[in-house]
């Protein structure tokens, strides 16, 4: 979740799912469409909502997970986030903007390399394309790296490499260990460790 109050000084108003119908748009509006659901109907029943609004100008806030799509789908959030993507082109004309892991701090980071997104790069960006500054990209992130907790989580983390490279059919086959891994706060398995791979490469 992003805390607005890092946005109070860019002159935006910020509505949830439910307020588009009786917000009063007009055409002179840029519109950033954050993260909603994991459920292609209900973002789509969003767009639709949004098309109706009378602005013209919109921009959703991807991610850059979403690079995990052409491997494999049986993530739920990558190929949610790539159907959005899709979407908010044919219904609203949007343009993307694919950001990574959000943080405030880098030390929340998990370890390894990661695809990451401060909340202030964000923030100014936000603030640039809405002063009026040409939209130039479609990723708004960067490769980011955070040292291991200690030998064993990189032990780990090259066996889990390992076991990724084998069921590169079907990856989601290491979702056991995923949960065992969550539960040691151990956050850089699943469709993050295969998607910053895929960019590391």
């Amino acid at each position: 979740m992003i805390n607005h109050a890092y946005f109070l000084n860019l002159n935006i108003c910020a509505i949830g799912h439910s307020e588009i119908a009786s917000f009063d748009f007009n055409q002179s509006d840029l519109v950033w469409i954050m993260s909603y659901s994991k459920s292609t109907l209900e973002n789509n029943e969003m767009f639709r909502l949004l098309s109706l609004t009378g602005a013209k100008d919109f921009i959703y806030i991807s991610s850059a997970s979403v690079n995990v799509v052409n491997d494999t789908k049986c993530y739920r959030y990558p190929n949610a986030k790539f159907a959005a993507e899709f979407n908010a082109i044919s219904i609203l004309g949007a343009r993307i903007l694919r950001i990574g892991l959000i943080y405030t701090d880098l030390c929340t980071l998990p370890a390894g390399l990661t695809m990451a997104t401060s909340i202030a790069m964000l923030s100014n960006y936000i603030g640039e394309i809405s002063n009026g500054k040409p939209f130039n990209t479609s990723n708004l992130f960067t490769p980011t790296y955070r040292p291991f907790i200690n030998i064993f989580e990189k032990y780990l983390y090259n066996l889990y490499g390992y076991l990724m490279n084998f069921f590169w059919f079907y990856p989601c086959m290491l979702r056991p260990i995923d949960y065992f891994l969550r539960s040691m706060n151990m956050k850089w398995y699943g469709y993050l460790f295969l998607s910053n791979k895929k960019y590391g490469l």
